[in-house]
């Protein structure tokens, strides 16, 4: 076998090897003629006169550090001293266990005890707990500040919480709620970001309630009110300036926390817009649907000497006029007869206007008639509800 990887494979495939059968297929060992490298596994130095063998993903190891995934060597071959736990299972790890090794002296049961009561968790996981822990953790301020929530002083010493450049009071004095509560604090009024025309047409106007970007490091997703606006006309490597193009505009928009009834009016009319984008999304899935039901069960026909007909007579229930000038649109129509049509406009270039079966004001449409359909009644209903809170009932 001269690849090494087929040896290791090899070798991973037996439940229990001992060192003997590993030392029967490790790669060759030579000296170290130089001083100043360092190995791959444990990230020693190897000195002059080490033994020493070359890693799998290149460069050098030393002779008794074993490489994982690959083959799994004792303990005591891994040359640790005793105490060290294993990463998976968090148990100790014993001289003659059985182990592989991460690097960085982290070790591994080669099979963890079963025994070990599910106490041990992946390094990841732990990993991740203890970011969440730190987030948490309580701590004195080494440095003055100032707080993300309230925006009041930090003084060094007292006790805060938070991590990557957001900290916080664990609680935050009254005074200084009020404060920001007021939107006119001092320090408030600084604050301030900037934005490209390459990114946004046009910044926000002075007096206007937004919600912040989430790139921002203190503010990022807050409600605050602009207070001021500044422009910069960048001629050449835009780019470089923030523009996001070649030459355009930077703004840099000045603003303050909002108050709490700014905050309250701002979040009842993000809620407004998010129902009337949901209702609209509603709407047309189910204007899909029944154009669907339309074409798989409704009636396409013509009227004498296959003349196109008439344009139904009814209440239109919804009307989709954008490209109406130009061949498009739709129509949904519930004649007195409780017959639905729908009717797609076919007047645009390149439609095939022998189908059309339905006269309008250009080259005609195609309609399909839906009589005595349980399904296309529930859906007309359900487009006729949401259309009309859309649209109100005057439009």
């Amino acid at each position: 076998m001269k690849d090494k990887r087929n040896v290791y494979a090899v070798l991973n495939s037996f439940e229990r090897l001992n060192e003997d059968s590993v030392s029967k297929y490790k790669p060759r060992v030579i000296t170290a003629s130089y001083p100043g490298s360092f190995c791959k596994i444990c990230h020693g130095e190897i000195k002059k006169g080490e033994e020493i063998t070359k890693a799998v993903n290149g460069g050098y190891r030393h002779a008794t550090c074993g490489e994982s995934p690959f083959f799994h060597l004792t303990a005591n071959a891994l040359g640790y001293e005793p105490g060290l736990r294993c990463v998976m299972c968090n148990q100790p790890l014993e001289i003659n266990d059985q182990v592989q090794s991460y690097g960085s002296g982290c070790f591994q049961h080669a099979r963890c005890p079963k025994d070990y009561g599910g106490k041990g968790e992946p390094p990841w996981k732990r990993a991740q707990e203890n970011k969440v822990k730190k987030e948490t953790e309580e701590f004195p301020a080494r440095y003055p500040g100032r707080c993300c929530k309230c925006d009041g002083h930090i003084e060094v010493g007292q006790r805060i919480t938070g991590s990557s450049g957001q900290f916080h009071h664990i609680q935050c004095p009254p005074t200084a709620k009020a404060a920001n509560n007021l939107g006119g604090n001092q320090q408030n009024d600084k604050r301030s970001y900037r934005l490209g025309s390459g990114y946004v047409s046009q910044p926000p106007s002075v007096e206007q309630t937004v919600r912040l970007p989430k790139n921002l490091r203190s503010d990022g997703g807050m409600i605050a009110v602009i207070t001021k606006v500044d422009s910069q006309y960048i001629r050449d490597d835009g780019l470089s300036f923030g523009v996001g193009d070649d030459s355009g505009y930077v703004w840099t928009v000045h603003y303050r926390l909002a108050s709490e009834d700014e905050e309250r009016k701002f979040l009842a009319k993000e809620e407004v817009k998010k129902n009337r984008s949901q209702a609209e999304k509603d709407m047309q899935g189910a204007i899909v649907e029944l154009e669907k039901l339309a074409w798989s069960s409704g009636k396409h026909q013509y009227g004498s000497n296959d003349q196109p007909l008439p344009f139904p007579d009814g209440k239109v229930i919804f009307k989709d006029e954008r490209g109406m000038l130009y061949g498009s649109g739709r129509w949904i129509v519930k004649a007195a007869d409780g017959t639905i049509w729908f009717i797609r406009n076919n007047g645009a270039d390149g439609d095939d206007w022998s189908q059309n079966n339905i006269k309008t004001g250009g080259a005609g449409a195609v309609g399909w008639e839906l009589k005595n359909n349980a399904e296309a009644e529930r859906l007309i209903s359900k487009i006729e509800t949401l259309h009309l809170a859309l649209v109100g009932p005057n439009a």
